[in-house]
């Protein structure tokens, strides 16, 4: 079994590329033990492989994978670990991956405090965090972080929200049934640009 094991992963590891993410997150599902320690092995650097292992991780919000996780953030470029990185820390609700990230926000320089904040800023309708976030963005030396972390907080330009289709709304307010009252809204996503590809992931 753990040889066929090894060979499942092996070719699952050759064929893996940006596209890849929701299979990764499959991966998890359902086999988290196995799948886990594979996944986490392809955070290797800024390559499409370790952008859609960390998604695929975030997506699940797989027990076990900060420590992975916040150790790449900081073998991969500024640039990635904007983009991805803290991203895929803030989604996975993790105790130690927030801290880290309100750490930055205090304690970083500019861009990436301000790109810790983007990330966090994701689940502005947490009010316990949304003061955690104010409180580290006020104790950053450049009030620029402070003006960005309300910006970002009273904004909706860095959610998507998505069609149960696939396709994004064309408007952030959901249109008005002819009763006057709202539908639901369709999960909110996040779109991140992977290679080639814009890979949706989705938030809450």
């Amino acid at each position: 079994v753990e040889l066929l094991r090894s060979l499942v992963y092996r070719a699952v590891e050759d064929y893996v590329g940006a596209a890849d993410v929701t299979m990764l997150a499959s991966m998890l599902v359902l086999a988290p033990r196995g799948a886990l320690p594979f996944v986490t092995s392809l955070l290797v650097g800024d390559d499409d492989r370790s952008t859609a292992a960390a998604l695929g991780l975030a997506e699940r919000r797989a027990t076990g994978a900060a420590p992975a996780l916040l150790d790449w953030c900081q073998r991969i470029s500024a640039a990635t670990r904007a983009r991805v990185g803290y991203l895929a820390l803030a989604l996975l609700r993790d105790d130690a991956a927030t801290d880290h990230l309100l750490g930055r926000v205090t304690d970083g320089d500019r861009a990436d405090a301000i790109a810790a904040i983007a990330a966090l800023a994701t689940f502005r309708d947490d009010p316990a965090l949304v003061a955690r976030l104010r409180a580290a963005a006020a104790a950053h030396p450049d009030r620029a972080v402070a003006a960005a972390c309300g910006d970002r907080l009273r904004g909706a330009n860095h959610l998507i929200p998505i069609r149960k289709n696939g396709s994004p709304r064309k408007s952030s307010r959901p249109p008005r049934s002819r009763r006057g009252s709202p539908p639901a809204l369709a999960p909110l996503s996040r779109r991140v640009a992977v290679g080639q590809n814009s890979l949706a992931v989705t938030v809450g």
